[in-house]
Formats: structure tokens, C-alpha cells, sequence
């Protein structure tokens, strides 16, 4: 027996539901059960690149490889700037220094405005001026490094 109109409009319609939900991005909402596993994963793209020798890692390319928790993110994002700012504040807790001082813009090979916006919320009293900064970010740089990288025995 042949399909009637309603029953194909009615499958279209559930596929093309279907097809819309995998469109369309996950609400990146802090504190969801999402961003907690997206945090983890990026945690640990951080101190993976810590491990290696040249440490750094452009925003460019973590933000595509954070996968857990179904959320995306671009490097332009403010979600990332959140996100990995929530890493920041959990690596000062468990390590006193600052994770995402890993992570940098590739055109400056620093970080963004927003790891000094975080580094200003955690606490720390630095100067607004690009060598108060760049003196802080290098500090934090050389603690994660002593915090997250294997020692030679």
C-alpha cells in the first residue's frame, strides 16, 4: 500500500527534526553536567600540551579539539574564555598557578585580554600595562611547567 502525503510529510518533518537538532549547538551553560565534562577535557588538553616540549598551544587549536560533553567552541568565543578561566581557578586551588597560561593567541604568542580578566578575579594584583602582564604571564608560565611537567629522574 502506498505512502499517503501525510505519512511522508510526517517522516520528512521527523527527519528534518532530526537533521536540525544535530545543527544546532548545545547552550554552553555553566555548572551543566556538559560544561563539567568540556572543563575536564580541557583541563587535560592544557596539561597535555604542558608535557610537550614547546608547552604552548594556540587558541585556534584547542578550542576544536574540546569534544566532551557534545559542546563546540571558537577560538573568538567568550564560552572558551570561560571555560578555560574555570580551569585557571581550579589549577591555582590544586597547584597555585594558572593552567591557561598554556594557552595563547597565535598572532602574539600570548595570552588573550581574558586570562588577565581571570588572573584580576582570582586575586592577583597586576598592573594594567602590557609589560605587568606579559611578567605575569611568564611567571605563571614557568609555575605550570613545574606543576604539570614530568621531572627527569
Amino acid at each position: 500500500m502506498p505512502e499517503s502525503n501525510t505519512d511522508i510529510q510526517s517522516r520528512l518533518l521527523s527527519r528534518l527534526r532530526i537533521a536540525t537538532h544535530l545543527l544546532v549547538p548545545m547552550p554552553r551553560i555553566p555548572g551543566t553536567p556538559e560544561w563539567i565534562l568540556a572543563r575536564t577535557h580541557a583541563g587535560s588538553l592544557l596539561i597535555d600540551a604542558v608535557r610537550k616540549p614547546r608547552t604552548l598551544i594556540w587558541y585556534s587549536r584547542l578550542a576544536p579539539q574540546i569534544t566532551a560533553g557534545g559542546l563546540h567552541f571558537d577560538a573568538y568565543d567568550r564560552h572558551l574564555d570561560n571555560l578555560i578561566g574555570e580551569v585557571s581557578a581550579e589549577s591555582l586551588r590544586e597547584h597555585d598557578c594558572m593552567l591557561s597560561a598554556a594557552c595563547v593567541r597565535k598572532d602574539t604568542r600570548i595570552p588573550g585580554d581574558g586570562f588577565f580578566r581571570w588572573a584580576r578575579e582570582l586575586g592577583f594584583d597586576i598592573a594594567r600595562n602590557d609589560l605587568a602582564e606579559l611578567e605575569f604571564w611568564q611567571n605563571q608560565i614557568a609555575l605550570v611547567i613545574a606543576a604539570y611537567r614530568p621531572r627527569a629522574h
